[in-house]
């Protein structure tokens, strides 16, 4: 029996820098409204609505939202 050799352990690529053509703010709010565009629940559409608040509350935009993810900041 062969046994492959074992390929060596993938390094995460580094995060790309994401480039905002508009204010930080409005990329959130344009953001949360596609989100909310590619629904048709209603329920969806408010929790969609409720991170938005969150991210803005909180003075997040979205580059540092990817640059360093926290799914507890959104959960109650």
């Amino acid at each position: 029996t062969s046994v492959a050799p074992a390929s060596p352990p993938r390094q995460p690529s580094p995060p790309q820098k994401l480039v905002l053509p508009k204010f930080r703010e409005q990329a959130v709010r344009d953001y949360c409204k596609w989100l909310e565009s590619k629904v048709t629940n209603e329920a969806y559409k408010d929790d969609f609505q409720k991170i938005c608040d969150v991210t803005l509350d909180n003075h997040l935009d979205l580059e540092l939202i990817l640059e360093d993810p926290d799914p507890n900041l959104f959960v109650k």
